[in-house]
């Protein structure tokens, strides 16, 4: 009996030294993975979903001004919320920050609703602390910060890093914009406004045909608008553009929805007062397909005019 828990022992021992040195070297290759690398004393920043992260360049204004890319793909209004409160100490007194509202932020099912939601979740771990984490998972928490080699997400990374494979970690201070090359050519922009659509649009009408609302997102919103507001903030709500071909789509395949989103847009400035500034159908980006990665957002060539006019426009500072 001695020889044999002397035996599994020493298996345990073996296996724990193998998955500490396995972490280890996921570390060593990763370091920046648990690190937003957000700064100190942000002075403009933006919120928001892919729209935003893809359509906020800051590459022209840095060493002017410090900021930072606060936002993810299918980022909700929630977690936007959450990710200002545990920021906020980093967001200078006076500064400007964007929130972007996009066509499915304030309506649809709620996003614990959708099946990849766990998944999609996980990206949080690495970046909030546990309070702030929506259906929050300790096993889940362990495994991330602590295990992270032991994930099938893990294991990719390191093999990618092996490989000398590019790794892009979703985090925060995007500000070079070198994520954001891709082109669309012309003749698929129409098919990636349909897809654009039933992905983001689609299916947020009930069986009423009334537009669902999402109560949880307009709660957010106000709140991260109040937030701004305690800590001495600008709040700014604005919509990035659209492509022409997918603002088509949206007029054609559901006519009320910008008359909806107009009007939701409208109700939060009468309670809140805050300011708004809608660039979705700007005609000086929407009628350039070489601005898009797809028909939804921009690309590299895109983003940087469009920060630049949004400084410009509302912010009244140019470019260098």
């Amino acid at each position: 009996m001695k020889k044999f828990l002397l035996k599994i022992s020493i298996y345990l021992l073996v296996l724990s030294a193998l998955i500490c040195s396995v972490n280890i070297c996921y570390f060593r290759l990763m370091p920046d993975i648990n690190d937003p690398n957000v700064p100190g004393s942000v002075q403009i920043c933006n919120f928001g979903t892919s729209y935003g992260l893809n359509a906020f360049n800051y590459q022209d204004f840095n060493g002017r001004y410090t900021c930072s890319n606060f936002a993810l793909s299918e980022q909700s209004l929630v977690y936007d919320y959450h990710i200002l409160q545990h920021y906020k100490p980093r967001i200078k007194k006076g500064a400007a920050v964007f929130i972007v509202i996009s066509c499915f932020s304030l309506f649809g099912h709620s996003e614990l609703e959708d099946v990849n939601f766990p998944n999609k979740n996980k990206r949080y771990y690495i970046l909030l602390p546990s309070e702030l984490i929506r259906n929050y998972d300790w096993l889940t928490d362990i495994q991330l910060n602590y295990l992270p080699a032991l994930s099938v997400e893990g294991l990719k990374r390191i093999k990618m890093a092996l490989c000398n494979e590019k790794i892009s970690p979703e985090v925060f201070n995007r500000t070079s914009g070198d994520f954001l090359e891709r082109k669309i050519a012309p003749e698929k922009m129409k098919s990636s406004a349909l897809a654009n659509f039933k992905l983001r649009i689609a299916g947020q009408l009930d069986e009423h045909n009334i537009r669902i609302r999402k109560d949880e997102e307009f709660n957010a919103l106000y709140s991260m608008i109040n937030l701004c507001r305690e800590i001495g903030a600008r709040p700014i709500l604005i919509t990035v553009p659209f492509s022409r071909a997918l603002l088509d789509v949206i007029r054609e395949k559901d006519p009320e929805f910008f008359s909806d989103f107009g009007d939701a847009i409208k109700e939060i400035q009468s309670n809140t007062g805050v300011e708004y500034y809608d660039y979705i159908a700007d005609e000086r980006f929407s009628n350039n397909v070489e601005f898009f990665r797809d028909a939804a957002h921009l690309n590299k060539e895109g983003s940087r005019p469009f920060t630049d006019t949004v400084f410009h426009e509302v912010l009244s500072i140019d470019a260098d």
